[in-house]
């Protein structure tokens, strides 16, 4: 199994799509799931690539 992020954010991410150095997170990352929320998201990415 993968390892796996979950962030608080107001910036919305888009489903199935990698992006770089997310936060204070640096590496690759895939968006797999997105909680709404009123005032914000809840955003869960899987680790592609993790810089140590």
């Amino acid at each position: 199994m993968g390892e796996y992020i979950r962030i608080e954010t107001t910036q919305q991410y888009e489903l199935n799509k990698l992006y770089a150095n997310i936060g204070e997170y640096k590496g690759v990352f895939a968006c797999v799931e997105i909680e709404r929320r009123p005032a914000d998201y809840l955003t869960t990415f899987e680790v592609v690539w993790r810089h140590k």
